[in-house]
């Protein structure tokens, strides 16, 4: 599709404005691209009714060279800027630890253009005696160009987990904190992440440190000080761990949290106020205000508090200044989970899913699957817990024929064996007539990319759209969420359940697809549907 295709050009070009030492110019690409990889319309069509200019935050500027693509699929702008650095050097800049102003440094002063020229250069000892590359760092750079610019990630679920028994062993020490939490992307509920931030208060901070690198998960110690340390767990995921001052929690969570982009665009504000925002607190005539609460930060620009899961400088700014942020997650719980697959008994699952507060579970029927017996609504140590039947097919009219519909109450369509989903050859008239909700599952499994998804298709069939959170990954990106929304097409939230315990998962699920803006009016609520039987 055109716009990813568009949106990774506009992404490259920031890289290079990077190494160039621009300061807001990479922002402004790299929000233009954001908007671009979330338009639901097509840019050609967009461009015939000459509406290029009202996407937010596609001036002028990027206007012609929106056009510039559309007509011959290049952008000068991008090919000087590819002229003007080697291509190695944005794979410099990707290493850990280096980052734009680095690699910009060894590539002007020392002529290294690539990370295996950084090694060569290493080995030859031309980093020795460079101002600002001591013994210790030089050796990390060689480590972070052995390791290559692509540091694994890993998913979403993967790293909650990681961090939900990296705090719990850290309590189990004994060394007293009073406040520790998580940061970084895995607190904006990136689908992906490349390690963990832990933020925390403690009246022992070099204790508190000192636990931390003798965890039993940890593999080796990179840094560590009084107040901040870094390591490499077992598994290869590194995780940092900072301990501040009580009284600039708020600044620093908000800090650590990001994104980059959004902190940015905070801090520019605040200059314009004549403040200063940093991890410490805000400052005024030179004055110093701690911020124990992050909503502090948010305050002092007259912006209401933004969640974590919103702040990429994707819009979440403007909508906050307008009013029109989604409703806050914290405000409305899930309320069903419809997507499981047991042999086993009913009992179980009912009781689980009375623990983790939802009222309603749907169970999809295949052979051997429990008997829910006449009744649609079961009780679970005296709390009412509906058991709806459900029914999951490939879409294509072909299937619909076999949909038992007097026996279920949704229907969950997936893509075929290769992976296809042709929604255009989908029995929308039996789903309507049936008046039976239906929502598109598996997105994972959908080839070649999910982008090709039909929304107008998807909301004039009212189908809704499956979020769902794995063992090891996410099912759905929140950028695609997004599109959805955008399209009117409602998010049902899913767990993916294979065992009870995986039923938490689904507040997990929710904060993705509120990463996704979709706010309460977005979500599919059974307990709102009339329920046959």
């Amino acid at each position: 599709m055109v716009n990813e295709e568009l949106a990774s050009k506009l992404y490259e070009i920031a890289d290079l404005l990077d190494l160039d030492g621009e300061r807001f110019k990479p922002e402004a690409y790299r929000r233009a691209a954001r908007v671009l990889e979330q338009t639901v319309e097509d840019l050609e069509l967009i461009r015939r009714e000459h509406r290029l200019g009202s996407i937010p935050g596609i001036g002028e500027a990027l206007t012609k060279k929106i056009e510039e693509y559309l007509d011959t699929g290049k952008i000068g702008y991008l090919d000087k800027l590819r002229t003007a650095h080697p291509s190695g050097v944005v794979k410099l800049m990707r290493l850990e630890g280096l980052g734009p102003k680095t690699a910009r440094r060894l590539w002007l002063e020392l002529g290294v253009a690539s990370p295996t020229e950084l090694i060569h250069a290493i080995d030859e000892g031309r980093l020795s005696g460079v101002k600002g590359f001591g013994t210790k760092r030089i050796a990390q750079f060689r480590e972070a160009a052995i390791k290559g610019p692509n540091r694994e990630r890993i998913g979403l679920p993967v790293a909650q987990a990681v961090a939900d028994q990296l705090l719990k062993d850290l309590a189990d020490t004994g060394v007293s904190y009073d406040r520790l939490t998580y940061a970084g992307s895995l607190r904006r509920r990136r689908e992906t992440v490349g390690d963990l931030d832990l933020l925390a208060t403690s009246p022992k901070p070099a204790a508190l440190i000192d636990a931390f690198v003798k965890l039993p998960s940890v593999e080796s110690v990179k840094m560590s000080g009084d107040t901040k340390a870094t390591v490499l767990l077992k598994s290869g995921l590194q995780v940092d761990l900072r301990v501040v001052a009580p009284e600039s929690f708020g600044a620093a969570l908000q800090y650590f949290t990001g994104s980059k982009d959004h902190n940015i665009q905070i801090r520019t504000m605040a200059l314009e106020r004549n403040l200063s925002i940093n991890e410490y607190g805000i400052t005024r005539h030179g004055t110093l205000v701690r911020a124990k609460e992050e909503a502090e930060v948010y305050s002092v620009l007259d912006l209401p508090y933004i969640r974590p899961e919103l702040r990429e400088n994707s819009g979440e700014i403007e909508a906050a200044h307008s009013g029109e942020l989604p409703d806050q997650p914290d405000s409305f719980l899930p309320s069903a989970e419809l997507h499981i697959h047991t042999s086993g008994a009913l009992e179980p699952w009912l009781e689980a899913g009375r623990n983790v507060g939802l009222d309603t579970l749907g169970f999809v029927l295949t052979p051997g699957a429990p008997d829910l017996g006449g009744a649609r609504v079961s009780r679970s140590n005296g709390t009412p817990i509906h058991a709806l039947r459900g029914w999951e097919v490939e879409a294509s009219i072909q299937s619909s024929r076999e949909i038992p519909w007097t026996e279920i109450d949704y229907l969950l369509l997936r893509p075929d064996a290769s992976g296809a989903l042709d929604l255009e050859v989908l029995d929308s008239t039996a789903i309507s007539e049936h008046r039976v909700p239906a929502f598109i599952v598996h997105l994972e499994e959908l080839r070649p990319s999910p982008s090709k998804i039909r929304w107008d298709l998807m909301s004039q069939a009212s189908l809704g759209l499956e979020v769902g959170v794995m063992d090891d990954r996410v099912t759905c990106e929140s950028s695609l969420v997004r599109k959805a929304v955008t399209s009117g097409v409602r998010i049902m939230i899913s767990s993916r359940p294979l065992r009870t315990q995986d039923l938490r998962r689904i507040m997990l699920a929710r904060d993705l697809a509120y990463r996704g803006w979709a706010g309460r009016q977005d979500f599919y609520d059974p307990s709102h549907t009339s329920l046959p039987g």
